[in-house]
């Protein structure tokens, strides 16, 4: 066991597959078809809404007395503090500290968020004895992700002697061991109207190119651009992405910033969701282990500073520049 391999020579009670879908032949078309939006999308709107979204957390330079946020753990001495800082997944390994862990787990979970629930199995790992000693959250593609009242499955590439559901292959999965993370409702309702409109939207963006391209007579690039955007910003209002300002060029600065803003109280939304489900894991985790903690972000935007900031725009009390550095 050591810092990289912090599970090394421990039994795993990890039941889900890690795969790729990419190749594989005709044998898994279903199951590609299925993970497709998983990978991705050909939306260029979409695709940056997704890599905004995730930039809720700042990032840090250097050491964690760098770091522009701090996680809190409640309960926890340096042994616990250890434990839960090896069960979170890096991007490039295992992080080095909880800031880094806690962002890079918010910022991948946020994008399966955009497109339904994400989910996690929490696993633990036992020594020769059988006694657990440690834990892991494992994220799952989440499309590949089946869930009712008293069963978990997850889609698997085929393998002889698999059950098959709808023609794709799966595995059992134990419901106790999985943490379903989804948003609140007004904005899951809000997101299955601009996810559309936005894939709808770079599709006809690539239709003027070629109209352009073509010398289309009375076609007019400018105005369809400007069409679409009216339209996107009139559909997406409760989530205030503005597209990188792509969106926003022929608007006032006060409702560039009003944007702004209802575009940082859905990060946190979003982020507060993703927490809650840590938490979860946390609980689940420390049940079976024998520690209590409570998980925290401090230093970090929140959304009673969002209302106050639009407060502070309907009454003119901040300068416009100010409210626009208001994020995260």
């Amino acid at each position: 066991m050591t810092r990289d391999d912090p599970f090394g020579g421990m039994a795993s009670s990890r039941l889900a597959r890690t795969y790729y879908v990419d190749g594989g032949g005709n044998r898994d078309s279903k199951l590609r078809n299925l993970l497709r939006e998983d990978y991705g999308s050909s939306s260029l709107y979409l695709r940056m809404f997704q890599e905004d979204v995730g930039h809720m957390l700042p990032w840090r330079s250097g050491s964690s007395a760098d770091a522009r946020f701090v996680v809190t753990l409640e309960g926890a001495d340096d042994s616990t503090r250890q434990l839960v800082l090896d069960s979170l997944p890096g991007r490039n390994g295992p992080p080095r500290i909880l800031e880094d862990g806690i962002r890079d787990f918010v910022e991948a979970t946020s994008r399966d968020l955009t497109l339904g629930p994400s989910h996690f199995e929490v696993v633990f790992f036992s020594d020769d004895a059988g006694d657990l000693r440690s834990f892991a959250f494992e994220p799952l593609m989440a499309k590949s992700v089946s869930r009712s009242r008293r069963r978990v499955i997850q889609m698997v590439p085929a393998e002889p002697g698999l059950p098959t559901r709808r023609g794709i292959p799966f595995v059992e999965l134990d419901p106790a061991r999985i943490i379903t993370i989804e948003l609140p409702r007004p904005l899951r309702r809000a997101l299955s109207k601009a996810v559309p409109l936005w894939r709808a939207a770079a599709n006809q963006s690539l239709r003027g190119t070629d109209l352009l391209i073509d010398h289309t007579r009375g076609y007019d690039f400018k105005v369809q651009q400007r069409l679409i955007a009216d339209q996107l910003l009139r559909s997406t209002a409760k989530i205030g992405w503005s597209g990188r300002d792509l969106l926003t060029e022929a608007t006032l600065d006060p409702y560039k910033v009003a944007r702004h803003l209802n575009f940082v109280s859905f990060q946190i939304e979003v982020r507060n969701a993703i927490v809650a489900g840590l938490q979860r894991g946390l609980d689940l985790a420390g049940t079976k282990i024998g520690f209590k903690v409570k998980l925290g972000l401090d230093q970090v935007v929140t959304l009673d500073d969002v209302e106050q900031a639009k407060a502070d725009l309907n009454a003119g009390t901040q300068h416009i520049g100010a409210l626009m550095r208001i994020e995260r």
